[in-house]
């Protein structure tokens, strides 16, 4: 029986957050308080419905750890978020969380859920279904759980979408990627070879090099199987694939 592989950053975050409450404790004066209660049934109805669908009843919740392997590759990663306030009850909910499936946790140090999902999906790809909503894990082959069923995602269809973060950066994350380069003229650059040299290429043309490339790479890269060392627990970083 297959088993979902669940980001459980983005549903506690959720439940955390909508479990908040805005109450005028007398004439203009309002308090933001929160139920952890509340939190935990919202994450308990979201998770069960994502086994529904995924047809599945065992998962694996993938937290990110404390500390980020990035920031080592790229400082500025995710540094425009420091100072940015967490759900209320989030550090306490997750703890909960913790406690209440310890069974069912899967994370390492310095990674993120992400990192987490695409390990565990490559290591053992009939074995797992991916959930997530974050775009960054259509870079990892396997069966994906959307809104739409089950997605199977292609080896090819995994490193071009890995290619094209590359070149486009993730405001959210903090990295830039390609300077100039959108969503639609780095299509417009991997649909006639999706692999490297094309990414290096239009770094090039920026005025950049292939080690400035490489960063980014490494940055936008989810990590897999075999860019993980279990008896170090350190990651491999990327290095790009030999072409004949």
């Amino acid at each position: 029986m297959k088993k979902l592989l669940v980001d459980a950053d983005i549903l506690v975050y959720r439940a955390a957050s909508a479990a908040e409450r805005t109450l005028e404790y007398e004439p203009e004066c309002f308090v933001l308080m929160s139920y952890q209660g509340d939190a935990q049934c919202l994450f308990d109805d979201e998770l069960s419905s994502l086994l529904e669908k995924a047809g599945v009843r065992d998962f694996i919740l993938c937290f990110s750890s404390d500390g980020n392997f990035r920031k080592d590759i790229y400082p500025q990663y995710k540094s425009h978020r420091k100072g940015t306030r967490k759900p209320l009850c989030f550090h306490s909910f997750r703890d909960a969380i913790f406690e209440t499936h310890a069974h069912s946790i899967f994370t390492k140090p310095r990674l993120e859920a992400d990192d987490c999902i695409g390990i565990l999906a490559t290591q053992s790809p009939d074995e797992y279904i991916v959930w997530s909503d974050d775009k960054d894990l259509w870079q990892i082959p396997g069966q994906h759980l959307t809104e739409d069923g089950i997605t199977n995602v292609t080896p090819t269809q995994a490193d071009y979408s890995f290619y094209l973060q590359t070149l486009t950066g993730d405001s959210a994350d903090g990295y830039p990627g390609c300077p100039g380069i959108g969503p639609k003229k780095a299509e417009t650059i991997l649909s006639v070879t999706p692999h490297w040299p094309r990414v290096v290429e239009a770094y090039k043309k920026q005025g950049l090099t292939e080690d400035d490339a490489l960063v980014q790479a490494r940055v936008a890269r989810i990590l897999r199987a075999d860019q993980w060392n279990n008896q170090t627990s350190e990651p491999i970083l990327w290095n790009p694939p030999t072409i004949a």
